[in-house]
């Protein structure tokens, strides 16, 4: 069995540490097996974490033949990870459910957003202006700007 393992860097937190990562040249190809290890990982900001696990969706979809494993091991980072719903986010079965964790004013957890649950939800609106409301929201709590 062909196993490649891709280690997770220890802190992600900047968009320049996921461009050198360089995902999407990993040529899975001759490999059954990819494990994602995040037992090195110690810390990672949302932004950075959303972006990576983007790259790892899209290198599972691209490889739909290989078992993809997650490593991981106790850690902030992994509290946090679970918490948030990230592993589910990419797909391993780890962690909370995507939605499950609540909000604050300083603080979204992963959400997956549907425009037709958005559509329908709308009633007689342009569900444009809901997806507005909604993008206002994330704003604000980007910005930490409560202000309206």
């Amino acid at each position: 069995m062909s196993e490649f393992e891709w280690f997770v860097p220890t802190r992600l937190d900047g968009i320049s540490t996921l461009l050198r990562l360089k995902l999407r040249d990993i040529d899975l190809s001759s490999h059954e097996t990819c494990v994602i290890n995040f037992t090195k990982c110690t810390f990672g900001e949302p932004l950075p974490m959303l972006l990576l696990g983007r790259e790892i969706n899209s290198l599972k979809a691209a490889n739909p033949n290989v078992d993809f494993i997650c490593r991981s091991r106790e850690s902030k980072c992994r509290g946090y990870a679970d918490h948030i719903g990230y592993f589910r986010y990419i797909g391993f079965d780890r962690g909370k459910q995507i939605g499950q964790a609540f909000g604050s004013n300083t603080y979204i957890p992963i959400q997956v957003i549907d425009i037709d649950e958005i559509k329908i939800a709308s009633g007689d609106r342009p569900y444009g202006e809901i997806v507005e409301e909604k993008s206002h929201e994330f704003t604000e709590i980007l910005l930490q700007d409560l202000r309206s």
